[in-house]
């Protein structure tokens, strides 16, 4: 399980079985993920860092909404009144030379900086 801070929210990479389904957050207890594998009717439990955590899906399956609350926007080089003008953080390079284009570029450069494979369930921390 990997915890990364990107745009000022925690985000949890929790890595799961492949035939694990429906997932959930614990009800009585926000720091416990519950899963079920398929076949099985008992609910298994990972243990999550101490916080309020929402589930954003697995890490392939994500929406450009839902990846846009990952990414943060290149204010240094972004233009606020032209929307072809903004410009994403390239999360695989450590200088301010290049930039992503879409959601969809910095997504992809924050999954493989973060080395997360595309079944890693990620959680968002509700602040």
């Amino acid at each position: 399980m990997k915890t990364i801070t990107t745009n000022g929210k925690r985000i949890c990479a929790v890595q799961t079985e492949p035939n694990a389904i429906l997932f959930e957050i614990d009800e009585t207890d926000p720091t416990l993920l519950g899963f079920v594998y398929e076949h099985s009717d008992s609910p298994e439990f990972i243990p999550l860092p101490p916080g309020n955590w929402r589930i954003l899906g697995l890490s392939n399956e994500l929406t450009e909404e839902q990846q846009s609350e990952i990414v943060e926007i290149a204010k240094e080089v972004s233009y606020w009144d032209d929307p072809n003008d903004v410009f994403y953080v390239d999360y695989t390079v450590t200088d301010d030379t290049r930039y992503a284009h879409t959601v969809q570029e910095s997504y992809a450069s924050f999954l493989s900086a973060n080395k997360i494979e595309p079944n890693e369930l990620l959680l968002i921390e509700e602040i």
